[in-house]
């Protein structure tokens, strides 16, 4: 299976907080997934479309007991599993492997200058949280 080979299977829970009908697909695909791939490789992300999808780490590590993944585990699939998700996406040759969020505003600066630096990247309104300030990304 792929996760033996080191590929981590993403969870977006935002999906079940903001849409009651939506809550029971994601909580019972999730759990299949989690028990098809025996807990390992699982990160968590909001994917919120608003800050107020956004949980706590210890919320998430609550909902991750709904999906029978013990304590132990799910620190490691909140705070383990994207770190290596990171650092292997950093490390590859190419960044076509990598997303990157650019704002509107910003997209012929980052298209003239072939630049894939987290620099080009700068909060110019309150909206637009999601999208990273920092100058450069420190992987530990």
């Amino acid at each position: 299976m792929s996760v033996q080979r080191g590929v981590c299977v993403e969870i977006c829970y935002s999906g079940a907080i903001r849409d009651p009908s939506q809550r029971v697909n994601i909580l019972a695909s999730s759990l299949s997934l989690v028990l098809a791939v025996s807990g390992k490789g699982i990160v968590f992300g909001s994917c919120a479309e608003k800050c107020f999808d956004v949980r706590s780490v210890l919320d998430v590590r609550n909902m991750a007991q709904i999906f029978r993944i013990s304590k132990s585990k799910s620190k490691i699939c909140i705070s383990e599993n994207p770190k290596q998700v990171l650092k292997h996406a950093f490390s590859r040759k190419t960044v076509l492997g990598v997303v990157i969020g650019v704002h509107s505003d910003q997209l012929d600066v980052w298209k003239r200058t072939k630049s894939y630096q987290y620099s080009l990247i700068e909060q110019d309104s309150p909206s637009d949280e999601h999208i990273s300030q920092s100058k450069r990304l420190k992987i530990e």
